[in-house]
């Protein structure tokens, strides 16, 4: 006789929301339904269940059309090895939900293991019929699921394409722009987008609102009222996609009034330590941090080109590359919500937004990441302005310019694993390979220089100061761009003061 394990204590775990339907079958259709079932045996706990096989099926002279709440009513005849069933077993899946295999014989042991990891002369063949039963999920009223409302903070070329793929009101996620310059035209004909990888569209978002303010949940109506009220109950998501200058505006502070104890905080923004102050201000929020390389501009007001590349990596922060004392449950607790948001937005980009090339990874790969971009942005960027407006690819064709480029790639390269703990991985491009890939985009302008060249603030402290100050908290020095952060300082300062005395 077979030793029955547990089959009973399963069947009396199961939700008294499912119920159990049987099916008689023929004697072609002699069949045994086992089912993979929620269990704490095994190591498992009640959070992470342990998979079981369980017999599903009333034997002999049980009941045929009632459920089965014991497998003893199973009486096994003889022991034998079956192909045909384990190829079947061999596909159930180890999952926490209940998954159906029909098979010819009969099973009676529960084993209370991986199904893959049972030998096929452990199971137990019987040959009574038996009907076909399995527990079904009971009907329950249909709801319409709950809006995911999204908050773009910056309707500039980035994120106003990012925002169009993850507009899917059939899916019913929504989302919304905050603009400024371009706002009159957004709001009453929506964006215009010329894309090398979707085609031309047009994205109509849920609401726009002219100013930050303006989109609080509950706010008084202003001068320049939505098409649409900002939810009542938050935003699900602000995404902050606007130039990072930390030494002009607290974008933090900014966006607090936005922010729900539920609201997670994703962060689209060039260069490394854009996370912190997002962190000191919201302590308990969940933070996406996330790293784009696309070709993208905004030709005129409300008009989108993307030229090339979608790629988009996103990774979960907590408190950077090293919890303070005492913080570790909360460390665990932040990145864990941190990365349930990250795998929402990488499903809700790639199904229904279709960008093939978003990445999830660690708080670390994320910031790798932003350490390996940096070696391009630190580099090509200060240089673009300082050499008088020359592009990435142009300052190459100058043997002196080529050199000083090097030299600030290896500064970075040599930095980044001090400031990681650990080196940068091998499969990621090294300068001289960034440098012949340059070599290949001719005519190309780094951002630094474009807001140079219209008078705007550079993003110095992200890309120079940022680093300088981090790498020193790790005892290295960067002297090489030290001095770029020294030169475009200095040169920005003075221009902003010429400005002031011309408006005397």
């Amino acid at each position: 006789m077979a030793e029955r394990r547990g089959a009973s204590s399963h069947a009396k775990s199961w939700p008294d929301s499912e119920r159990r339907e049987t099916t008689p079958l023929s004697k072609r259709q002699q069949r045994v339904c086992v089912c993979v079932v929620p269990g704490t045996e095994s190591g498992g706990s009640s959070r992470h269940p342990v998979p079981m096989l369980a017999v599903m099926g009333p034997a002999g002279s049980a009941d045929p059309s009632g459920p089965l709440d014991d497998a003893s009513d199973a009486a096994p005849v003889h022991a034998l090895p079956l192909p045909g069933l384990w190829s079947s077993l061999c596909n159930v899946r180890q999952s926490h939900h209940r998954h159906v295999v029909r098979c010819d014989g009969r099973l009676s042991n529960t084993f209370g293991r991986d199904p893959r990891e049972v030998g096929e002369d452990e199971f137990r063949v019987l040959t009574t019929p038996v009907p076909h039963t399995h527990p079904v999920p009971a009907k329950r009223p249909r709801s319409r699921p709950v809006p995911v409302h999204i908050l773009f903070v910056g309707a500039g070329a980035v994120g106003c394409f990012y925002a169009s793929r993850l507009h899917q009101p059939s899916q019913n996620i929504y989302t919304s722009l905050t603009a400024r310059s371009n706002y009159a035209t957004i709001a009453a004909s929506g964006v215009s987008l010329q894309t090398h990888t979707f085609g031309d569209y047009t994205f109509t978002p849920y609401a726009v609102f002219p100013s930050v303010s303006a989109a609080v949940p509950n706010s008084p109506s202003s001068t320049h009222p939505p098409s649409q009220p900002a939810p009542s109950a938050g935003w699900d998501y602000i995404v902050v996609t606007t130039k990072a200058l930390p030494d002009r505006t607290d974008d933090a502070a900014l966006i607090a009034p936005l922010v729900s104890a539920n609201t997670c905080i994703v962060l689209i923004q060039n260069g490394v330590g854009v996370e912190e102050p997002y962190r000191n201000r919201f302590p308990l929020n969940p933070i996406v941090s996330a790293v784009t390389i696309i070709s993208a501009e905004q030709i005129k007001q409300g008009v989108i080109r993307q030229n090339r590349w979608t790629r988009i990596s996103l990774g979960p922060y907590s408190y950077g590359l090293g919890a303070p004392a005492g913080q570790s449950q909360d460390t665990h607790e932040l990145t864990r919500r941190g990365h349930q948001c990250m795998q929402h937005l990488s499903h809700w980009w790639t199904t229904h937004g279709g960008i093939r090339d978003v990445e999830t990874h660690t708080e670390l790969e994320l910031q790798t990441i932003r350490w390996h971009k940096l070696c391009i942005n630190a580099a090509f960027n200060p240089t673009a302005v300082v050499s008088g407006g020359r592009g990435n690819a142009d300052q190459l064709t100058d043997p002196e310019l080529r050199k000083h480029i090097t030299g600030i790639m290896n500064e970075v390269w040599n930095a980044a694993p001090k400031v990681l703990g650990t080196p940068l991985p091998a499969s990621v491009a090294k300068p001289d390979k960034i440098i012949k890939s340059t070599e290949r985009n001719p005519g190309a302008k780094p951002s630094m220089l474009l807001d140079w060249e219209a008078g705007r603030p550079m993003e110095l402290e992200v890309i120079l100061g940022n680093p300088i100050r981090i790498a020193r908290r790790a005892g290295v020095e960067m002297p090489k761009l030290q001095t770029m952060y020294a030169l475009l300082r200095s040169m920005q300062s003075v221009r902003e003061a010429n400005k002031a005395k011309e408006k005397l």
